[in-house]
């Protein structure tokens, strides 16, 4: 709420600068976007101030009444739970209108945030350990004759921020398994990717949470 405020506050001139930017480069963002638009410290900003757009948008999609009750009923509740001396006029209720309005940039960039952490948990990074364990007598100093081959699966996975870990134990026809899913997955991809170009359907980049 802070940084909305802060948004608030600001002159007509500066956030129009800001929601202009966003109109022109969401909600398909690419790298270098930002850069292109803004000095130093407008990035700054204007990643702030990105990121509490974002989470107005998420609160509203979740609320599921209109843009007037949703700023009636949360939004100027919150912003006086959070400083009783802010004042909430008509000239803050229609900024906070023109921003709710933006359903086809700033919503459907928050909407592709949503759905990217939806689960909290996001993949990170995997390995696999492969290994021949021998297999000893019960008396150890005589040379073992038999083996397995084992693989362990490494799995890091973001949750809340944090990266974590867990090991699975798999043999060859899991991983067997495992690589005609993934191969299944990509060629599904594929599918969609042309049925989305037939329908007209413009497919954003899956947000990267793990940045």
């Amino acid at each position: 709420m802070e940084d909305l405020l802060e948004f608030i506050t600001l002159d007509r001139t500066s956030r129009n600068k800001f929601i202009s930017g966003m109109e022109e480069i969401l909600p398909d963002i690419k790298e270098g976007d930002v850069e292109e638009l803004f000095n130093d410290e407008d990035q700054r900003l204007f990643i702030k101030y990105l990121n509490a757009f974002t989470t107005l948008f998420i609160t509203f999609h979740n609320y599921g009444g209109s843009i007037n009750n949703y700023v009636k009923d949360v939004i100027i509740p919150s912003a006086h739970d959070f400083d009783k001396s802010f004042e909430i006029n008509d000239q803050t209720i229609q900024i906070f209108n023109i921003i709710l309005s933006k359903d086809a940039t700033l919503g459907i960039y928050s909407k592709n945030i949503f759905l990217t952490d939806e689960n909290q948990k996001s993949f990170f990074d995997a390995k696999i350990f492969t290994d021949l364990r021998h297999i000893f007598y019960n008396n150890v100093e005589n040379f073992p004759e038999y083996g397995i081959i084992q693989h362990k699966l490494k799995l890091m996975y973001m949750e809340n921020r944090n990266i974590k870990e867990i090991f699975l134990n798999t043999n060859l026809q899991q991983l067997k398994k495992l690589y005609q899913l993934i191969e299944r997955a990509i060629l599904k991809e594929n599918t969609i990717k042309k049925m989305c170009k037939n329908l007209n359907v413009k497919l954003l980049k899956e947000v990267d949470l793990n940045d």
